[in-house]
């Protein structure tokens, strides 16, 4: 599916994206439990492939508190990219 965006966006449009990081298996405060379902930098970029004219990638910690199962530290990737 992320392969499809650069398609679904106009000339010009913007990609602002965040996703659970591998990490985040670490911190067992929410998100997907299996490995193909988080991301990395690297994995990210060759799924979305090449045709971005700017990626800024930013790997984020910080503190949730979005409900019982969504509560303390999490590892996020934040994407900002103009096709």
């Amino acid at each position: 599916m992320n392969a499809q965006l650069h398609g679904a966006l106009k000339p010009g449009g913007v990609l602002c994206m965040e996703g659970y990081h591998l990490d985040q298996l670490n911190f067992k405060t929410g998100g997907p439990g299996h490995p193909d379902l988080l991301y990395t930098e690297e994995a990210l970029k060759m799924e979305l492939g090449n045709p971005w004219s700017t990626a800024i990638f930013q790997q984020a910690h910080r503190q949730i508190k979005e409900g019982p199962y969504h509560d303390g530290p999490s590892s996020t990737l934040q994407i900002f990219t103009r096709v």
